[in-house]
């Protein structure tokens, strides 16, 4: 018996892209094929748009398609075609390449025909060097993502370098995202991408640089379908094959980019990919004729059930034997409710070394975690949630997108944008967030690489939005006390302190660097100053402040000259640049977590000398109480009293506040660049 169903086969034709359309004029110059690179090309020797680049992307083509494939379907193929030009040392890193492939249990994505070469040019001729197979290998990221790395050979000044690949996939909902600019300027950059009439995809288009080609049209295409039939009767079975094509329509894209600046990254920024120039697609529903529509976008409540019954995130939950010892010891120990939850939380920062790796699902069991005594952040904090659970608290996880891996738009459910897990444990109504990945963090506190907006809590019961930022900031405090002498000799004592996240910081600092290191990179940062004593003070204790204190002199901080001495109002400890450069800054400033730094010097005037002049107080805010600068200089019983305050409120700057943050620290650094002037009596 035969059934003839096409339409069923178009399940199959999941996120079809087709690569549709000639090439109008303009790209037609852009045309390049693999190995034909030019002695032009390697003789350049700049980038007249851009003459301080490190290197130039010359091109990088992309597009992407599906092949029909009979009996199981259309597949998706991605090819990528990139070229560049490489000027100077700094720019040999852009010759190392990581090529992400997503995987789901036994089924993954696969990368062929990866080919690579170097050009240089010697004696006037073009030497080629091929990328080696040995030089490549592969990553495994968590259990769904791996990376496929290698770098091109022979990379010297002057080389120019190319690669091209294919990805091929049955992940149809994992189409190819773009991105136009990149770190180094771009002269062309290019994609094309076709989706059929059934399957209703949202676009999200991010940056400032404009579209030389920005089009959109439909194209009549069509795909065979190959069937048997069977017939038999009483006395004979026999087979038939036919074809049939099915005619669909197919919206084409296609985008290019020329002469695209490189993207320039500035202090206090989340990852570029919010802002470089992009394309990116999420596919929103499937609507074959007479078939019910099928919404494929996800739900915060489906990736929240999704991941209760995942078994590297959920099932993790509740494996309570694992703890039951340690469960034992605390209730034993603590007399309080909030000493469980430090005991647990110590417990878990002590027993789980962080590898540094970030997730939302475990990198193994927890058994074998506890046994290793290292994992990633989903399996430090989750193990957490566990003993905390065990212990009689609310704790549930809390799922989130780290400052280095993207903005989580609430409007947009994504499991593939959440990287990193935290601890929500609850107690009356008094909320704590807990993350056991940094061992010198204090408790309730979370690193600045969470501070990015809000985290989604996995509960069955109560589901919602958490706010990250809640106490969190970074508060340093420099006290001096110097004497100087007649002859510009400046001795005396600084004592550095901080709280919350500065605290960490430097603590973390500390225990990687050792304490020579540390006290190396402070008297580099120091400069002019000849250290005698020092001692540290909580460097190695959890709790919410470290303490530095030196002894020290200089005969080069101050200048002496015909009866006058000149003196940096801080000697030269100030903020010296201003972190913000650019004419106009096109993305937003995020600070993370508000900012304090303290500056309280106090300055003995020799014998016989007298103020000849002291910097100007000054007052200055930003608008909408964003920030504050005071600054004073003043005497009393022959001392000098410089106070210098930077407080800012806001973590968010839009553009438009850009101007006036850079001004606002324009005058930081003027005024920290002023000097007192002391006069000789008589």
């Amino acid at each position: 018996m035969f059934m003839k169903t096409p339409l069923t086969l178009f399940r199959y034709i999941c996120f079809l892209l087709f690569i549709g359309g000639q090439m109008n004029g303009f790209s037609q110059q852009q045309v390049m094929k693999f190995g034909k690179v030019s002695i032009d090309e390697l003789k350049m020797n700049k980038y007249e748009r851009d003459s301080g680049a490190a290197a130039l992307v010359l091109f990088d083509k992309g597009q992407t398609s599906f092949n029909y494939i009979q009996g199981e379907g259309f597949r998706m193929e991605f090819t990528r075609h990139l070229r560049i030009k490489i000027f100077k040392k700094n720019g040999y890193n852009y010759a190392d390449f990581s090529i992400p492939l997503y995987k789901d249990n036994d089924k993954r994505e696969k990368l062929i025909a990866l080919k690579g070469r170097t050009y240089n040019l010697v004696d006037g001729k073009i030497v080629e060097d091929k990328l080696a197979d040995k030089s490549i290998y592969e990553e495994e990221k968590d259990k769904n993502h791996l990376v496929t790395k290698f770098a091109l050979p022979n990379i010297r000044e002057g080389s120019v370098f190319e690669i091209s690949y294919t990805t091929l996939s049955d992940f149809y909902f994992n189409l190819q995202s773009w991105r136009f600019q990149s770190g180094i300027p771009t002269c062309w950059s290019e994609y094309r991408v076709s989706i059929p009439e059934y399957y209703v995809y949202n676009r999200f288009a991010r940056g400032f640089v404009p579209f030389v080609i920005n089009e959109d049209k439909v194209e009549l295409t069509s795909v065979t379908l190959k069937f048997k039939e069977e017939n038999s009767n009483k006395y004979v079975a026999s087979s038939s094959f036919y074809t049939e094509n099915v005619n669909f329509q197919n919206m084409t894209f296609h985008w290019a980019c020329k002469d695209i600046p490189a993207f320039i990254e500035e202090p206090f920024m989340t990852t570029s990919d919010n802002f470089i120039e992009s394309i990116e697609f999420e596919l929103a529903s499937i609507e074959i004729p007479r078939e019910p529509v099928q919404n494929i976008t996800a739900t915060w409540e489906k990736i929240t059930e999704d991941l209760l019954k995942d078994k590297d995130f959920g099932v993790q939950l509740g494996k309570s034997s694992l703890v039951e010892d340690e469960v034992k010891i605390i209730n034993n120990v603590a007399r309080t409710p909030e000493e469980k939850m430090r005991m647990a939380y110590d417990y878990v920062k002590n027993v789980v070394k962080w590898n540094g790796r970030t997730s939302i699902y475990v990198t193994d069991n927890l058994r074998k975690v506890l046994n290793k005594g290292s994992g990633n952040s989903a399996d430090a904090n989750l193990l957490l949630i566990l003993l905390l659970k065990e212990l009689g608290f609310e704790a549930d996880p809390v799922v989130l997108s780290t400052r280095d891996n993207g903005i989580l738009h609430p409007s947009h459910p994504s499991i593939s944008n959440l990287n990193y897990v935290i601890c929500r444990v609850k107690k009356d109504t008094t909320q704590y967030l807990l993350d056991a990945t940094e061992p010198m963090m204090s408790f309730d506190n979370l690193p600045l690489r969470c501070m990015n907006g809000q985290g989604r809590l996995i509960s069955k019961s109560d589901p919602q939005w958490i706010d990250l930022l809640r106490k969190e900031k970074y508060n340093t405090l420099q006290v001096a006390q110097m004497k100087i002498s007649e002859n510009g000799e400046i001795t005396g004592t600084i004592e550095n302190s901080g709280t919350d996240n500065a605290a960490t910081e430097v603590k973390n600092s500390f225990k990687k660097e050792g304490k020579e290191n540390f006290l190396n990179e402070r008297k580099k940062k120091w400069k002019g100053w000849e250290i005698d004593e020092v001692s540290f003070e909580s460097m190695d204790t959890v709790n919410n402040i470290y303490k530095e204190r030196y002894s020290l002199h200089s005969s080069e901080i101050a200048q002496e000259s015909s009866g006058m001495i000149y003196i940096n109002v801080l000697l030269n400890m100030g903020d010296k640049e201003n972190p913000f450069k650019l004419e106009k800054r096109e993305y937003p400033v995020d600070l993370g977590i508000p900012i304090k730094d303290t500056y309280n010097f106090t300055y003995q005037i020799p014998d016989g000398y007298s103020v000849e002049s002291l910097p100007r107080n000054v007052n200055i805010s930003l608008p909408e109480k964003g920030g504050n600068f005071r600054f004073s200089a003043s005497t009393e019983n022959n001392k000098i009293i410089i106070l210098s305050r930077l407080t800012i409120n806001k973590t968010f700057f839009a553009p438009n506040d850009y101007a006036a943050l850079k001004e606002f620290f324009n005058n930081v650094i003027a005024k920290h660049a002023e000097k007192i002037v002391l006069k000789k009596n008589g």
